[in-house]
């Protein structure tokens, strides 16, 4: 755990940095400058990119981040070209797929001509955005397994919303129209491929000349390229299964629901940034502790993290649910329409978080197969879930759908690791910080003082936090929480 709670905290200060950002963007700016269908717009646009990169980078970042070990040479510090092969992967990955989308274009317009119209217009970005996003994750993915955290973290949760505000700030002062808009808002997992690609270079880490004999001689490229075969299904099946919801809300009910979607979608997940961190930093860590086939160390990280994360997810949630009336202040009156979505969203990442690194350890291990068959059976049923509740339900359907899908997910996987590796992370403390927040959500609906809303937010937030993390210290349900939190109060004079 020291590297991850090393780099952990400036990750996840840099995380929440970008979050700063993104709620300056995604609640302040873009829905007021921005019509519904326009939000809307940009984010079927970025929803649909994001799968269609994953299934074009062909395995290539999960390759690296399993295989990059093999190939590190401890004496002069490279890879032996390792980079060249995933980029070269990549790459054919990404002409393959836009071979694809270009032959079924007809097919994915006539889907989405009905609600969304201006999607099909645009939907040409979608090769550029792709082939950006290509380039910076195999980038992100190789730095990250050469343990250099910060400057990704960085570059992908801060640097590209400085790029997306100038880019909003741009078209508010109408220097540009929305067309030149939408490619400024293209562009910027380019230009952070760039600043990745020198700061590779920097560290020396940059090398291009793969070393085919030492190929042959390990016959890693079988493994590889069997590893890789499951990993486009595995992650484009997570990345579907984390953006299905605005793709079929965007057909089904058109821009304008996937807009004031998107934005609920943004305020709930602020409950699971501290997990992106950890798992951008434990996903490395762990496939060296398999390669090296340290069970007892992916059992400890596997268990602190699964209650820290509970715990710290509790407080978020908490955070956001009881002062939602203080964000809605800032939001077209339409957006309220997203209100009870937040509190969905925000349940799945909870619920996500409290079963701890379970796809890092599975993606990562000889049991990767399994991955891949749990995710493609949860895809179908998401998709009927999504299929069945949205007519129904509208945005709330869709949010339902989501909850029940990875309520789902994670038990499977959870089952799954404690059956072929003996490992587990649930305790009575786990269980217990989740009930505690469930509890205190629902005291919000019962303790409703006669004032002002937004007081009573904070109110409420302050008491309830408080006591939240009041009890999770005193039964000292995570160490590492504690040490944090003893560590907070010394620093500003408190302990």
């Amino acid at each position: 755990m020291g590297i991850v709670k090393k780099q952990g905290v400036p990750g996840t200060i840099l995380t929440y940095a970008g979050f700063g950002l993104g709620y300056v963007n995604m609640v302040l700016l873009f829905p007021n400058l921005l019509s519904e269908a326009e939000l809307g717009l940009t984010r079927v646009l970025l929803s649909f990119s994001l799968v269609f990169q994953q299934f074009a980078l062909f395995g290539s970042t999960s390759i690296t981040f399993r295989f990059l070990p093999f190939f590190s040479d401890s004496e002069t510090g490279k890879s032996r070209g390792f980079l060249s092969l995933v980029l070269l992967l990549g790459g054919i990955g990404f002409f393959t797929m836009a071979s694809v989308l270009f032959l079924f274009q007809s097919n994915v317009a006539e889907w989405y001509t009905d609600k969304a119209p201006e999607f099909v217009n645009h939907l040409d970005l979608v090769f550029f955005i792709s082939a950006s996003m290509i380039l910076f994750n195999i980038l992100e993915s190789f730095i990250r397994s050469n343990l250099h955290f910060v400057v990704p973290i960085f570059l992908k949760e801060v640097f590209v919303r400085i790029l997306n505000l100038i880019a909003i700030g741009l078209y508010a002062l109408e220097l540009v129209n929305f067309d030149v808009f939408l490619v400024l808002f293209s562009s910027t997992y380019l230009i952070s491929a760039l600043w990745s690609f020198i700061y590779a270079g920097r560290k020396k880490i940059l090398d291009f000349r793969p070393d085919f004999q030492y190929l042959r001689e390990t016959k890693l490229f079988k493994s590889m390229m069997e590893y890789g075969a499951f990993s486009i299904l595995s992650t484009a099946s997570w990345m579907l299964m984390n953006n299905i919801d605005i793709l079929m809300l965007g057909s089904l009910s058109g821009l304008e629901s996937a807009a004031i979607y998107g934005i609920a979608l943004y305020v709930g997940t602020v409950v699971h940034i501290p997990q992106r961190t950890i798992s951008r930093i434990a996903r490395p860590l762990i496939a060296k502790f398999w390669a090296e086939n340290r069970i007892d160390d992916i059992r400890d990280i596997y268990k602190k993290t699964a209650i820290s994360q509970t715990i710290v997810g509790g407080i978020l949630l908490l955070m956001v649910w009881l002062n939602v009336e203080f964000i809605f202040l800032f939001l077209p009156e339409s957006y309220r329409d997203g209100t009870w979505v937040i509190l969905l969203i925000g349940l799945t990442r909870l619920t996500d978080m409290t079963f701890s690194l379970n796809n890092e350890i599975l993606d990562t291990s000889k049991y990767f197969r399994a991955n891949f068959v749990i995710l493609v059976a949860l895809i179908i049923m998401l998709y009927g879930f999504n299929l069945w509740l949205i007519p129904l339900y509208g945005m709330e359907g869709a949010g339902i759908a989501t909850l029940l899908a990875f309520i789902i997910f994670n038990l499977i996987k959870y089952l799954f690791l404690k059956w072929k590796v003996g490992i587990g992370v649930f305790t009575w403390k786990n269980l217990f910080a989740f009930t505690l927040v469930l509890g205190f959500i629902g005291l919000d609906h019962v303790i409703r003082p006669d004032i002002n809303l937004i007081l009573s937010g904070i109110l409420k937030s302050t008491l309830f936090v408080g006591l939240f993390v009041l009890i999770c210290y005193r039964l000292k349900l995570s160490d590492d929480f504690s040490s944090m939190l003893k560590m907070g109060m010394k620093k500003i004079g408190l302990a």
